[in-house]
């Protein structure tokens, strides 16, 4: 079949999400025609070349949006084409300033029609027959809800759009609405079982029959990337003396602070070093950073390999579950690929990282309090003499984590494809 995948971008720091569409995307394209539009509106970032390399190695079918929204912006409202009913919604809008601002820089207005367009006409010239929207963010995925084709339009969403728990009760009012009417118009939405429950609070019965979630779990772990050799070209961290400890991802204010891990590595023995690849929130916490001295590294943002190089150097790899209940990281499942010792440091009660551990004989979740507690102390120091050099052989992670595997899921999109395809034969008859 032709199949079509709507991605947001392909930035060096586009997100785990990504990552994990474009490794289903190499999966299906064995059996499929596939073609993949990503969005560039962003000319300050760059694009990751080792991504299009990625793509172009499978031989796909490669287009972008090929409009940012900076300059359609300016192209709109200082050229004299403005259309009589785009001036004419601006003159009568209620304020024309907040108006042209949303159309600037927000996904909204004529930009997300013209972007709406581009897309159906792309489905009719290449023949498309299935197009497949990635929901981080969410507009790929509400792009693919308002396409008029005769296709089969589905998405797959990893990340909670309506119940972040972050979010004022009033926006998350606006968002039900608006991802209520999206997926009631999406023949498959492919999510988790922490969103599939909240998702289904805000549906009337007679909506719940219309409905048709499937569940997935996040799968990072990547299939073929188990049975690889680990070439490692870095020296930098071994022989060091030190017992290093690694973190890969962004931090957050709300959803994952790191400042109990840094209060937790100055009470750690001194050869513990920590090691940081992403980041954030550095200033906030500078006299913690400065306090640990050459005890922690910052790297900053770089690319993948360069993570996956590190990951697989660590004695330790450190899991922050997120703040919120609907939400396992990515990198926890990336962490259990490995089959590595796995520090698991919970917010919440009922963290859902605890769940998806509780198989992974390599791992301690340590749960946050205000004040360092010297039992969490021994607990880490005696996990780590104990589990240090341990690593789960991959046939138990195979068994144990199945359903997380890029395989499996995608065979569940291919079989829902079929699906689909027949329902809709049946309803052309």
């Amino acid at each position: 079949m032709k199949i079509l995948f709507l991605v947001e971008n392909l930035y060096k720091n586009c997100g785990a999400s990504v990552n994990i569409i474009l490794n289903i995307i190499n999966i299906m394209n064995v059996n499929h025609n596939i073609h993949v539009i990503y969005f560039d509106d962003m000319p300050i970032k760059e694009i990751d070349l080792a991504k299009i390399d990625k793509l172009n190695h499978a031989h796909l079918y490669i287009d972008k949006m090929q409009c940012k929204r900076r300059k359609a912006f300016s192209e709109m409202y200082t050229k004299p084409n403005l259309r009589f009913h785009e001036a004419l919604y601006l003159i009568s809008h209620p304020s024309i300033i907040p108006t042209t601002i949303d159309a600037a820089f927000f996904d909204s207005l004529f930009y997300k029609k013209k972007l709406i367009k581009f897309l159906e006409q792309y489905c009719v010239q290449n023949n498309i027959e299935v197009v497949i929207g990635h929901s981080f963010p969410f507009f790929c995925m509400n792009y693919v809800s308002k396409l008029k084709n005769d296709v089969i339009k589905m998405a797959i969403e990893l990340d909670p759009y309506t119940f972040n728990y972050m979010l004022a009760d009033k926006k998350k009012k606006h968002r039900i609405k608006q991802e209520k009417k999206c997926v009631l118009n999406l023949d498959a939405v492919f999510t988790t079982d922490l969103i599939i429950k909240d998702m289904l609070t805000v549906f009337s019965e007679q909506e719940k029959e219309r409905l048709n979630y499937v569940q997935i779990d996040f799968p990072e772990i990547i299939t073929k990337d188990l049975q690889k050799d680990k070439l490692l070209t870095n020296d930098k961290i071994k022989h060091s003396g030190f017992i290093d400890f690694v973190f890969t991802g962004a931090f957050y204010k709300e959803i994952r602070n790191p400042k109990y891990l840094y209060e937790l590595f100055l009470k750690l023995p001194k050869m513990y070093r920590l090691h940081i690849l992403g980041g954030g929130m550095e200033e906030e916490f500078a006299d913690l950073i400065n306090a640990l001295g050459n005890r922690i590294v910052l790297y900053g943002w770089v690319e993948k390999n360069k993570v996956d190089e590190m990951v697989e150097e660590a004695d330790v790899l450190l899991n922050l579950g997120n703040g919120i209940p609907n939400q396992v990281p990515s990198k926890t499942i990336e962490y259990i690929a490995t089959g590595k010792p796995i520090l698991n440091i919970s917010f919440i009660n009922n963290c859902p990282t605890e769940r998806v551990l509780e198989n992974y004989g390599n791992s301690l979740t340590i749960h946050t309090t205000k004040v360092i507690r010297k039992k969490d102390v021994e607990k880490i120091v005696e996990f780590v003499e104990r589990k240090k050099g341990d690593r789960v052989p991959i046939a138990e992670i195979l068994k144990e984590y199945n359903t997380y595997t890029d395989v499996y899921v995608a065979n569940q999109i291919e079989l829902e494809i079929k699906r689909c395809a027949r329902h809709k034969c049946k309803s052309d008859m």
